[in-house]
């Protein structure tokens, strides 16, 4: 959390910074931007998913970050941050006047990317802005160059962006996803799965589960490798059964993992089941 709290601190000093959240599917990078939208308080705070069947829509991201602050601004609002080079990115949004494409308005993309970078200055103008993208190997191309644009100017402003994507995911953009992540601007964060111990406090987060015994948790950490995922999931499977039985959080885990998918959601099932066959076997 170090590292969030350093990010925040900086960009409600006006120093504009980017962080990267690299890691596996459900290793915990939705949660680190959930935690930080509730610690920003007093920033505005845009946020945005990229999708796998989505990045093929040009501007989807940016649509996503931006069209909602703009539908329910101001006459007043729309005023001050869409003029000169913004206004471009209200009109592609059709804030203003029409919706049209790129090409329609007869705009080059350089110019479309300028605008939308202006367009978060204005907006930082009123307050420190915080964008958070999550899934950014799913992001559209338009977006991601955007987004290249944004991370090289940030510095001197109020603006600050974290941004979460899967380690080793062949996505269709994966060589600008390398060049962002060499940014010298950009700091990287690789989120390590939850210790025993941690899973045990983790585990004791759960309703119900403050007194739980620390066989409990050893087989939920044993089962999820600490993947925070597979364990929130366990909870959800199994919140309505009795703390101390531990077979019970083994066969919940073992549930929420078919036989097919073992390995990719969860290292700690398949773990489980190769000691298991093995035992099996002598």
């Amino acid at each position: 959390m170090a590292a969030l709290d350093a990010l925040l601190a900086g960009v409600r000093a006006g120093q504009g910074r980017t962080l990267m959240i690299e890691g596996p599917a459900g290793i915990g990078k939705t949660a680190l931007l959930d935690e930080a939208g509730r610690r920003a308080g007093g920033l505005m705070v845009l946020r945005a998913t990229g999708g796998e069947f989505e990045h093929d829509l040009a501007l989807g991201v940016v649509r996503q970050l931006f069209e909602p602050m703009l539908w329910r601004a101001t006459e007043a609002q729309l005023a001050r941050w869409l003029h000169g080079p913004s206004e471009i990115a209200g009109r592609l949004l059709g804030v203003g006047g029409s919706d049209a494409s790129v090409h329609g308005l007869g705009i080059d993309e350089a110019a479309v990317r300028s605008g939308f970078y202006w367009l978060a200055v204005a907006l930082a103008e009123d307050s420190p802005l915080l964008l958070l993208i999550d899934d950014l190997h799913w992001v559209d191309l338009e977006s991601l160059r955007w987004l290249l644009l944004m991370v090289r100017k940030v510095r001197d402003t109020g603006i600050s962006v974290i941004v979460a994507t899967r380690a080793g995911e062949p996505g269709v953009h994966g060589s600008l996803l390398a060049g962002l992540a060499r940014l010298p601007d950009v700091e990287l964060l690789s989120p390590l799965p939850l210790s025993a111990a941690g899973t045990d406090r983790f585990v004791r987060t759960w309703p119900g589960f403050e007194a739980a015994r620390t066989e409990f948790a050893d087989a939920c950490h044993e089962l999820s490798g600490g993947t925070r995922s597979c364990l929130q999931s366990c909870w959800e499977r199994q919140r309505g059964w009795a703390w101390g039985q531990v077979a019970r959080a083994r066969r919940a885990c073992e549930l929420w993992c078919p036989k097919g998918s073992r390995g990719r959601c969860c290292s700690g099932c398949d773990g489980w089941d190769r000691r298991r066959s093995g035992s099996r076997g002598r």
